[in-house]
């Protein structure tokens, strides 16, 4: 009939091993309902010049290919990369994947945006078109929507002067400043072209807060060196691209889970791209004078000193003296050359070599040491003639010519040599004087031998000490490359380890201010010894520091209500003078109370735990 017992009791198993399969399967089933595609265009209105970011997603669809677009007069659409995203909802599992690109607008107008025929194995798949208002570039000054008020980013070009001389090393400031947004830490920067100057790297500089067109606005600073090659006229008409954090539109929640655990397996938050023209300068290269050119000028243009030293102020005819000649100052040290050594017939002078260069590309100064030899030839010297270095000073716009020495020397008659001269003939040698001259270098013999246990408590002492130090060294050897070859490679370790000292020098710098009366200068430089000292601690971006984001973070590491409140009352009081109309001068009455209160603060910061 139906087998017995064990028949039905394999039945049941069947039946529950089917049943456990079909729920484990049950997510993967869902992979033959229909997918979806939505296309989305964010910001839906953008300035020429500006970027919007175009979201291309496929829903249940891992393996779906990437759209193609047809060329649109005006935008220019390239990709910016591709993510997958799986959620858990209901009991289903969901992916997606995500095709992102960037449309750049080069002419204002209304564009509807759709992929070519947009094919899944095959089969057509419809694809709702989106629509891109571009706007005139002063219609919007930071790719706000629907901002009308003052605009929300603008960025400034900022030199000390409209003309320089070749190879003369100057400073460019480019100034990004933003109102509500909260900017990504990248930066990128476009069209800056480097025909006729070189260009160093930009760097960023501490941020501050200012007032343009009475409206108050986070400013990030960056300054790189540049340097012209060749006379000529530039115009310098850069682009930023920055990006900016908003949360993601559109997108439900995880199921039962909080958002913080949706943000972690999704993602909420979503890059905004916007392009900032920067308003162009003209800069002009000029080529340096030849009327009262020094016969003595290689090439260094800029600020110097010169010294040289020589190694002795006596010699003998025939014995090298070394001449050390060193230059130091900013400008372009690194294409400074030894000056010429004119000494005539007296001496015998050999090329100078560089023996030392130290070169700071960044704050263009630098120092170089070239060592020459010269040889007297002759007697009859009277010292080392002088040596001439010029160079080209941009600032006052004439050359400089310095001359050091002559430098003392007396040179002796040669040495003779002993066997040159025959005084007579030699004695000859007692040979019971030559025995007891060898038989005094013999040792006498010890009174008593003494084995290592004989040794004293402070021997041993000393011996073991002997015996383990190679160890020490070898130890702290290897430490000591080990934090090295962690600074080096570790920039958030490298930052913790300098917060301290960036910041008593800015407290050094805020008591030199008090002390002048520069109550303006006193402020800033109490701020920026916070500001370097927590962006250095926290390792962020000199942008993302303010007043709100470090007492949030001690709060969070634990320092005392008292002393947070202090604080934000004086930061309070800082932002009032320095950006609120009051005056600044006001400040130097406490300054000493504020100058405790920081260094204080910042020690305390700095026993806290740190997460």
């Amino acid at each position: 009939m139906h087998g017995g017992p064990k028949a039905t009791g394999r039945r049941r198993r069947a039946r529950r091993t089917a049943a456990l399969a079909a729920l484990v399967l049950a997510p993967w089933v869902g992979r033959a309902a229909p997918f979806r595609v939505d296309l989305d265009v964010q910001p839906s209105a953008i300035a020429v010049g500006q970027s919007a970011q175009l979201r291309f997603v496929v829903h249940d669809r891992s393996d779906a290919p990437p759209p193609e677009w047809p060329a649109i007069e005006g935008l220019d659409i390239r990709p910016a990369g591709q993510t997958r995203e799986h959620a858990w909802r209901n009991g289903q599992r969901s992916e997606a994947v995500i095709y992102a690109f960037r449309v750049a607008a080069r002419a204002p107008g209304v564009y509807e945006i759709a992929p070519r025929s947009y094919r899944i194995d095959g089969t057509p798949v419809p694809v709702a078109p989106v629509t891109l208002r571009v706007l005139h570039a002063d219609s919007d000054g930071g790719g706000s929507d629907g901002d009308s008020g003052p605009p929300r980013l603008r960025a400034r070009l900022s030199l000390d002067r409209d003309a320089y001389y070749v190879q003369e090393t100057f400073a460019v400031i480019i100034e990004l400043a933003h109102r509500e947004m909260n900017l990504d830490a990248r930066v990128g920067l476009d069209g800056l072209t480097a025909g006729g100057i070189e260009w160093g790297r930009f760097q960023e500089l501490a941020g501050s807060r200012t007032r343009i067109d009475g409206t108050l606005y986070d400013v990030r600073r960056f300054r790189a060196r540049a340097r012209g090659l060749a006379p000529g006229r530039h115009t310098l008409a850069p682009t930023l691209e920055v990006a900016e954090r908003v949360r993601a539109r559109g997108r439900a929640p995880v199921d039962g889970m909080p958002p913080m655990f949706d943000d972690f397996f999704g993602g909420r938050v979503e890059r905004r791209p916007h392009r900032v023209a920067v308003e162009p300068q003209t800069l002009e290269i000029r080529p340096l004078p030849e009327e009262d050119r020094p016969a003595e000028f290689s090439g260094a243009v800029g600020r110097f000193a010169f010294e040289v030293e020589a190694d002795r102020e006596e010699t003998r005819v025939g014995e090298p003296v070394a001449l050390r000649m060193i230059v130091e100052g900013e400008g372009n040290p690194d294409l400074v050359r030894a000056p010429p050594i004119e000494a005539g017939d007296a001496f015998r002078v050999y090329e100078p070599r560089l023996v030392e260069r130290d070169i700071d590309a960044a704050r263009g100064s630098g120092r170089k040491v070239f060592e020459a030899v010269l040889v007297p030839r002759a007697e009859a010297v009277d010292g080392i003639p002088p040596i001439v270095f010029a160079w080209f000073d941009p600032q006052a716009g004439e050359y400089r010519r310095v001359a050091r020495g002559p430098l003392p020397l007396r040179v002796l008659p040669a040495d003779e040599q002993p066997g040159d001269v025959v005084r007579g003939a030699p004695t000859p040698p007692d040979p019971d004087a030559a025995v007891a001259r060898d038989l005094r270098y013999l040792k006498p013999p010890p009174t008593r031998w003494r084995g290592p246990a004989a040794a004293t408590g402070m021997g041993r002492l000393l011996q073991m000490a002997l015996d383990v130090a190679p160890l020490i060294a070898a130890v702290a050897l290897m430490l000591a490359g080990h934090r090295r070859e962690r600074l080096e490679q570790d920039t958030a370790f490298a930052r913790r380890v300098r917060a301290p000292r960036v910041a008593r020098r800015a407290l050094r710098e805020a008591r030199a201010a008090a002390g002048a009366g520069d109550g303006t200068a006193f402020l800033e430089a109490c701020w920026g010894a916070v500001a370097d000292y927590f962006g250095n601690r926290l390792n962020l971006p000199p942008g993302e520091v303010t007043p709100g984001r470090v007492l949030e973070a001690v709060r969070t590491a634990g320092l005392a209500t008292e002393r947070a409140a202090e604080m934000r009352d004086r930061f309070r009081r800082w932002e009032d003078w320095r950006f609120g109309g009051g005056d600044p001068a006001e400040a130097l009455a406490e300054a000493d109370a504020t100058l405790e209160a920081v260094r204080l603060f910042l020690r305390e910061s700095e026993r806290l735990r740190w997460r």
